[in-house]
């Protein structure tokens, strides 16, 4: 929920950023437009984004709108909320990227990373303890038949944070439910009641089978700092918990682990930044038996960016050579099964398959890069195999082929008072 403070006495900022990335030969520009107005407790926050064909998909999400596609450019507006904030409440209302667990970019909760949705959020702290709730709207989809299917979201998480800032632990519950035409619900609006007490009185949206249009995943996610510059984290989702007279090897719960480490190490007096994780994410985690309530939202995933299926490691380093200079070594090795964010449920009789299921893809990326920053922006140049990660959570079993890339980006900005 953070939004960038305004800058001095002024309470109006605009920033024009215009990226260019050159890559195998595809060059990718994105024009980013950020525009935010102050006012005591209140903000708003607007930034529109207009992307070059063909990754308007991969960056905005398969469903953004497409504006002069004569020029062959797609946009959307990515953020556009208004906040309010105060001590012991804060709440915001728009569109915004969501992300609940640790770290950024990598969450098997809430990554930030999937395409933004339309929320209300609000967060009420006392003592040492805060609760949020999540209420929004996914984009929707259509069936064969041309029905439209309303995908919905909701979650809430109660945070502990003791005053001597020692650890942060967090559980909660997050549900994605569906149906043709449906509305938001007030029953997932409720902060006191559980979510699965749904399927306790029979209220979920039933398709028949023992299936329904109400995907809930349970969730714990915690950092202990060792040192004032070490730190462990952990998450831990559990999909497909099961409330009724089902047996474990019918209908097994699917499971996510995430175990990290990461801080600051001095090394011939300099200061080398590192992060290293392990991720482990069941057969059937994320995938459900109801109308498009895989957890997924545009083609990307709303958890983990790859996916399902899989188990990873990842490893970050970063370090200042100079003031303006920073070096960046990243890795992450990959094994990938057979399942994905579009594959259909069958998760019923599998307790004993082999995970990840075959035919297992592994992929070995890297990345090399030295940036140079300054006032206008940042020059970056470096070596990389990345896709998307859309591209493999969505089945895209492919490695890409490794190259050299330049990448631009420019800040330039005005603010005034009013």
């Amino acid at each position: 929920m953070s939004v960038a403070s305004p800058q001095g006495d002024r309470n109006v900022v605009f920033r024009f950023l215009p990226h260019v990335k050159l890559w195998q030969n595809k060059p990718q520009s994105t024009l980013r437009v950020w525009a935010a107005s102050y006012w005591q407790q209140l903000a708003l926050v607007v930034e529109p984004v207009v992307v070059s064909n063909p990754y308007g998909p991969a960056i905005l999400g398969t469903n953004d709108t497409r504006i002069f596609s004569s020029s062959g450019v797609s946009g959307r507006l990515v953020t556009s909320l208004v906040r309010y904030h105060t001590e012991n409440v804060s709440w915001q209302l728009g569109r915004s990227p969501i992300w609940w667990g640790h770290p950024w970019g990598s969450s098997l909760i809430q990554s930030g990373t999937t395409p933004t949705y339309d929320h209300f959020d609000m967060r009420l702290s006392f003592n040492d303890f805060q609760l949020e709730i999540l209420a929004g709207i996914l984009g929707s989809e259509k069936t064969a038949a041309g029905d439209r299917i309303r995908r919905n979201i909701a979650g809430h998480r109660l945070s502990w944070l003791p005053d001597h800032r020692r650890w942060i632990l967090s559980v909660g519950e997050q549900v994605l439910y569906t149906g043709i035409n449906r509305s938001m619900e007030w029953w997932y609006l409720n902060p006191a009641v559980p979510y699965f007490f749904t399927a306790l009185e029979e209220d979920e949206e039933q398709l028949g089978y023992g299936r329904d249009n109400d995907n809930s995943i349970l969730f714990a996610f915690g950092r202990y700092v060792l040192q004032p510059q070490l730190s462990l984290f952990f998450e831990l989702l559990i999909d497909e918990f099961q409330t009724k007279n089902k047996s474990a090897e019918e209908f097994p719960h699917s499971l996510g682990v995430k175990f990290g480490v990461d801080g600051v190490h001095t090394l011939a007096q300099r200061d080398i930044y590192f992060a290293a994780e392990y991720n482990r994410i069941a057969n059937w985690t994320y995938i459900h038996g109801g109308l498009y309530t895989n957890w997924q939202n545009r083609d990307h995933a709303i958890g983990y960016p790859y996916g399902p299926d899989v188990w990873s490691t990842h490893f970050q380093a970063e370090t200042w050579l100079s003031q303006n200079i920073l070096l960046l070594l990243e890795t992450i090795y990959l094994k990938k099964g057979s399942n994905h964010l579009a594959t259909l449920w069958a998760a019923q009789g599998t307790m004993g398959d082999p995970f990840p299921s075959q035919p297992v893809t592994a992929y070995k990326i890297v990345e090399i890069a030295a940036s140079y920053y300054n006032s206008w922006g940042l020059l970056k140049a470096g070596w990389s195999n990345r896709l998307f990660p859309n591209a493999i959570a969505f089945g895209n079993f492919e490695q890409a082929p490794g190259g050299l890339y330049l990448e631009l980006q420019l800040v330039r900005g005005i603010g005034f008072t009013i």
